[in-house]
């Protein structure tokens, strides 16, 4: 949903979630109505990636509400943080896509639960207006803990 009147995203996103004993895996596709437009300025590691089309991952180990960690990946692979973990984003015809590993240090019980929530940048376009779009229904600024859902590992 967008997160500035909670109505349907204009540009859809969808996403899945893996993990083994060592990784978190997230896939994602970011539909995009007019992909020759992408916008992807930071194309080194670091930078203001959050400016451009981008994908932030939040995770809350143990959905304490109090703190996150937070991962930012823009359409041409340049990552915010740099280092210690690691994103592939392609484009395609229909919009582009990203393949995120982030290492676990200790892996999850089965059962166990976190806060995720995933959340789109998409600058304006020629044809439409800036679009920020989140999983988890919040409005304003992605950085709100106790509004992120459920990430329960499977037993």
């Amino acid at each position: 949903v967008r997160n500035d009147n909670g109505a349907p995203a204009g540009q859809q996103t969808r996403a899945w979630a893996a993990y083994d004993s060592t990784t978190l895996y997230i896939a994602v596709a970011c539909a995009d109505s007019e992909p020759e437009s992408i916008v992807a300025r930071q194309d080194a590691y670091g930078g203001d990636v959050w400016c451009d089309d981008s994908i932030e991952v939040f995770l809350d180990r143990g959905h304490g509400h109090q703190t996150f960690s937070q991962f930012i990946v823009n359409g041409a692979g340049a990552k915010q943080p740099a280092e210690g973990w690691q994103a592939v984003a392609q484009r395609t015809e229909s919009g582009w896509t990203v393949e995120i590993a982030i290492p676990l240090p200790v892996p999850p019980e089965p059962g166990e639960m976190w806060g995720l929530n995933l959340c789109r940048n998409r600058p304006a376009r020629p044809q439409s207006p800036a679009e920020h779009s989140t999983w988890a229904p919040l409005e304003g600024t992605f950085h709100q803990p106790g509004c992120f859902r459920h990430l329960v590992f499977a037993r």
